[in-house]
C-alpha cells in the first residue's frame, strides 16, 4: 500500500487510486491543502507490480502540481527489477537501468530501499540509501536469541553479506553451495558441511529473498542429511517474501519458522508459520 506522509509529521496525503477500463492508471489528491502546506513528503511505496510503479509516477505528477517546490523522498522497500542487473542474452533490456532511470526522472531528494538484491541498483539511483539486512534481524538475533543460532548462508554470493550479520551479532555461520550440471550450468541440488561442534544445533537460513522457495526447501534437505540425523530446528529469514508457491510449502519441507519484514500483498499473513518483523 502507497502512503504520503508530511515531514515532519503532520498527517498523511489522501490520495484515491484507480484503473481506467482500458488499462491506464490515475491517481487524485483529495485533500490537497495539506500538500500546498507541507514542504516536504515522504512517500512509501512497494512497488510489487507495474500499477504500482505507474501509481508513484501519478502522484508524484500530482503534488507538483499542487506545489511545485515541495521536497519528496521516496521509501521504496522492495526495488522492482534488481533481480534482472545484467543483460543475459542478445535482444534483452536491462531491467535494473530502466528502472532506476525511471526513479532518477522523479526527482526525489532521497531514495530508501531496504536490503535491495543487487549492488548495481545502488549504483544507478541517485541520492539512494539501502536499509541494512541486520536492521530487520535484531529483533530475531538480539540479546540472548543469538546464542541458539548458526547462521546458514544458501550460497557463495549471499556469504559476505550473512558473514557480516555473523559477525554483529556473533553468531557462526555455514555456508551452502549449489552443485550444477557441468554440461549446461542446471542447479541439481544443494550440499553442505555442517562442522561437529554445530551438529544438533538450530539454524537460520538467511537470504534477502524468495519467491518460489525451490533454493531454502533444498537447502533444509541438505542441511537435514549433514546434521547426522540429529533433531534438529530450522528457521528462515527473508527480507522480502513473494512466496509465489505459498507458505505451506517451506514447512512442509522442515521449516519450522519463516520471517520476512516484506511480505508481498498476495502472501496470507494468517499462516502459523508466518512471522513479520519490523
Amino acid at each position: 500500500m502507497t502512503t504520503i506522509e508530511t515531514v515532519p509529521a503532520l498527517g498523511k496525503i489522501e490520495f484515491t487510486s484507480f484503473v481506467f477500463s482500458g488499462g491506464e492508471v490515475q491517481v487524485r489528491i483529495t485533500n490537497p491543502i495539506r500538500v500546498s502546506d507541507a514542504g516536504a513528503l515522504r512517500i512509501t511505496a512497494n512497488l510489487t507490480d507495474s500499477n504500482k510503479i505507474m501509481e508513484l509516477a501519478m502522484l508524484v505528477d500530482a503534488i507538483r502540481r499542487i506545489n511545485h517546490n515541495i521536497k519528496l523522498n521516496l521509501v521504496c522497500p522492495y526495488f522492482p527489477a534488481a533481480r534482472q542487473d545484467r543483460v543475459c542474452a542478445d535482444g534483452e533490456a536491462l531491467a535494473v537501468k530502466v528502472m532506476a532511470d525511471f526513479i532518477n526522472s522523479l526527482n526525489f531528494e532521497s531514495v530508501t530501499l531496504w536490503d535491495v538484491h543487487s549492488d548495481v541498483a545502488l549504483a544507478l539511483l541517485n541520492n539512494v540509501t539501502n536499509v541494512e539486512p541486520e536492521y530487520f534481524l535484531g529483533s530475531i538475533l538480539s540479546g540472548g536469541k543469538k546464542d541458539k543460532y548458526v547462521l546458514v548462508s544458501p550460497d557463495a554470493g549471499a556469504m559476505k553479506t550473512v558473514a557480516k550479520i555473523a559477525k554483529i551479532f556473533n553468531c557462526p555461520m555455514i555456508t551452502a553451495s549449489k552443485i550444477r550440471n557441468p554440461q549446461n550450468g542446471e542447479i541439481t541440488g544443494t550440499e553442505i558441511h555442517i562442522p561437529n561442534e554445530f551438529i544438533g544445533r538450530k539454524f537460520l537460513i538467511v537470504d534477502d529473498l524468495i519467491d518460489g522457495g525451490r533454493t531454502f526447501i533444498e537447502l533444509a534437505k541438505a542441511i537435514r542429511t549433514a546434521n547426522n540425523g540429529e533433531a534438529t530446528s530450522i528457521d528462515l529469514y527473508v527480507t522480502h517474501g513473494i512466496f509465489s508457491k505459498g507458505i505451506d510449502v517451506l514447512h512442509d519441507a522442515g521449516i519450522c519458522n519463516i520471517y520476512t519484514a516484506n511480505p508481498f500483498p498476495t502472501v496470507d499473513l494468517t499462516n502459523p508459520y508466518l512471522i513479520v518483523v519490523k
